[in-house]
């Protein structure tokens, strides 16, 4: 047992009062037959899942060698400052902003009302998937001479194939991505544990409506504060805040990887990670790879596929709309090797947290309203302080 779920039990046996054991997981639960998408419940105790929740923060990283990278903690209340109240420069100089997600395990399971999500903080069984700490770009991706970063004051890249978005991270070195299908799994699942609902353009706003004129950074002082349905509309010029994440969705949709189509198969292919979106799924060299049924259609999703690894991937499409169930659109299609994008581009009610749809056929294929975000698995270190951090060279 790890020290926090100790402290807790302890806690919770004082004053030598008898309570049941505390459960070393938490969970959320999906009614499927509700269209109300405020119909998630929670667990009695659900301090596991805040204990995640706190876990998701700002940082400023820097590559320290090959797969490594080391980060410092910037204020939670204000990107501009590092978590000791001293200024921060967002622009590159120290690196990259990013969002730091956390480890943790999960499971999927069905319920006699759909599914359950659990989350815990070490592995219970074997049973039990792990997600391991990553990060992500605080903001959309920023490519600068053939290299991809994430950086304030500068308009995130678009127009750019999602086979170069791929390229130009890889050139950052190993560990080095664009976000990947369970980053984006694990940024819906964020949300529903905090807001015991699916329609996130309600809760945080559906950001600006267009998909240029707006640099990164416009969340900087707000750190990690989600923003709101108020002050992330069509008209503001602030990007929709979530986790930390600034555009998580709205304005430019994203690349991401980690799933895709392909004509021999006529199947979603799904692996969480990897540069496989031209591939049968037969060549695909990944532990966790599933298939899933293609729509060859896209409509509001009514359900998503869930199961041992909660996929965020739509099962039914058919009877939803954007006030209901997921509140979101999504898609697949099967006649070529479709690739996928995520986040949704301007204010449109077809995108929130859950949006993801694989409708474009070529990794080589532009478009201006889709950009990506940067993304590490590897080695990450937390500065001693923030002078050793400072101290660092910018690889």
């Amino acid at each position: 047992m790890n020290k926090y779920l100790y402290l807790k039990q302890k806690n919770h046996e004082k004053d030598n009062v008898k309570y049941p054991p505390l459960l070393p997981y938490a969970y959320i639960e999906f009614n499927t037959s509700i269209s109300n998408p405020a119909n998630i419940t929670a667990s009695k105790d659900r301090s596991i899942l805040d204990v995640i929740l706190s876990k998701f923060r700002r940082c400023l990283c820097k590559k320290t060698n090959e797969g490594k990278v080391t980060i410092a903690y910037l204020d939670d209340s204000n990107s501009n400052f590092y978590e000791d109240g001293s200024p921060a420069i967002l622009t590159g100089e120290e690196g990259d902003v990013m969002v730091y997600f956390p480890e943790f395990w999960y499971k999927g399971e069905t319920t006699s009302k759909g599914y359950r999500f659990n989350f815990a903080l070490e592995q219970i069984d074997s049973t039990w998937k792990h997600a391991p700490a990553s990060l992500v770009g605080a903001y959309k991706a920023y490519i600068y001479s053939e290299k991809l970063y994430s950086r304030s004051n500068v308009e995130s890249t678009g127009n750019i194939t999602m086979a170069e978005f791929g390229s130009c991270a890889r050139a950052r070195g190993a560990g080095y991505h664009i976000i990947d299908y369970q980053q984006h799994c694990i940024i819906a699942w964020m949300f529903y544990a905090k807001y015991l609902t699916r329609n996130s353009q309600a809760v945080c706003g559906t950001g600006k409506g267009d998909y240029t004129g707006l640099n990164c950074g416009s969340t900087n002082t707000l750190g990690i504060t989600d923003t709101t349905a108020t002050n992330a509309t069509s008209n503001s010029s602030l990007h929709v805040n979530f986790l930390g994440i600034e555009g998580c969705w709205g304005y430019k949709c994203e690349w991401i990887e980690g799933i895709h189509t392909h004509y021999k198969d006529n199947k979603v292919n799904v692996y969480d990670k990897g540069d496989y979106h031209n591939q049968a799924f037969s060549n695909i060299v990944s532990p966790t790879k599933r298939q899933f049924d293609t729509f060859n259609s896209g409509n509001y999703i009514k359900k998503i596929q869930a199961g041992e690894y909660m996929d965020m991937l739509a099962s039914n499409i058919l009877g939803g709309l954007s006030s209901t169930y997921f509140c979101d659109y999504g898609g697949s299609f099967s006649s070529s090797s479709y690739i996928f994008y995520r986040s949704c581009e301007r204010d449109s009610t077809y995108g929130g947290v859950s949006y993801l749809v694989g409708s474009k056929p070529s990794a080589s294929a532009t478009y201006d309203y889709v950009g990506s975000r940067l993304a590490f698995d590897g080695t990450i270190t937390v500065a001693s302080s923030v002078s050793v951090f400072k101290s660092l060279d910018v690889l």
